[in-house]
């Protein structure tokens, strides 16, 4: 492995061919804040120079009604999917966070490749390989509307390690300001008023496995994440990363912080 310093898509790449939560787990103990600050400045950098249109995603997804139809036939209304999950919040759409007004949020897409656009009409990936993030949220609080990256782990899918550090991938993927104002262009609802300066991080859990690696990863996760906070190393384009605990409650979803 080179020993060079690698952008936050290549360190994204590692966890994502890493093979199982084992090797994951060694990754996340080798990984520390100063490589992935690093990293982000790196794709920053890179990002900042680059020119494109389009949206933020291909064709062909699965429509929202129809995930919901199929959900909508277990008589438990469980969510066994990252799909199921972002279904449902997409029917809820303002989702609020318990006992953390600040951290409320409406649903605004999902799928969105980040590094995606569109070049003399053909669309291209700038970092070679797809970084999807599985949600666009944008914050609820009147007057605030900054876009939230968001990452979904359910169940057996639950490396929450890996989830950050594909969010942060994103979020370093959109920090220019030329995809700041493709985000206006794309979600003028949310988005078309907003001085987009930073964006926020969420990892979204439901019922998360409590054997195994899984919570170390999560555990490592949340250090990541405050150490990250807390020294203000990714402060001037990601102002928040939240990990939020999602449970089905009479049908609803409601969503706990998590510290």
């Amino acid at each position: 492995m080179s020993e060079e310093q690698k952008s936050i898509e290549e360190i994204y790449l590692d966890f994502k061919t890493a093979g199982g939560l084992t090797r994951s787990s060694e990754l996340a103990a080798a990984t520390s804040v100063d490589q992935i600050k690093a990293g982000f400045l790196q794709t920053v950098a890179r990002v900042k120079s680059l020119d494109g249109d389009g949206p933020f995603h291909d064709g062909g997804r699965k429509p929202m009604r129809e995930i919901l139809e199929r959900k909508s036939k277990r008589k438990d209304g469980d969510v066994p999917t990252g799909h199921d999950l972002a279904a449902s919040i997409w029917e809820q759409h303002h989702c609020r966070v318990e006992g953390n007004l600040e951290l409320d949020f409406f649903y605004v897409d999902r799928e969105v490749t980040t590094n995606r656009t569109v070049v003399d009409g053909k669309a291209i990936y700038e970092a070679g390989t797809k970084i999807s993030a599985d949600l666009l949220l944008a914050n609820s609080t009147v007057g605030d509307f900054t876009p939230i990256v968001g990452e979904v782990k359910v169940r057996d899918d639950q490396n929450a390690f890996y989830a950050l550090v594909q969010a942060l991938a994103a979020a370093a993927q959109l920090s220019s300001p030329q995809k700041r104002a493709r985000l206006q262009t794309s979600y003028p609802d949310y988005f078309g008023e907003k001085e987009l300066s930073q964006v926020d991080v969420y990892v979204v859990s439901y019922s998360p496995v409590q054997k195994g690696k899984s919570p170390e990863l999560y555990e490592a996760a949340l250090a990541l994440a405050n150490e990250l906070t807390s020294t203000d190393a990714l402060s001037e384009w990601v102002r928040k990363i939240v990990f939020l605990e999602a449970k089905m409650t009479e049908g609803a979803l409601t969503f706990k912080q998590s510290e």
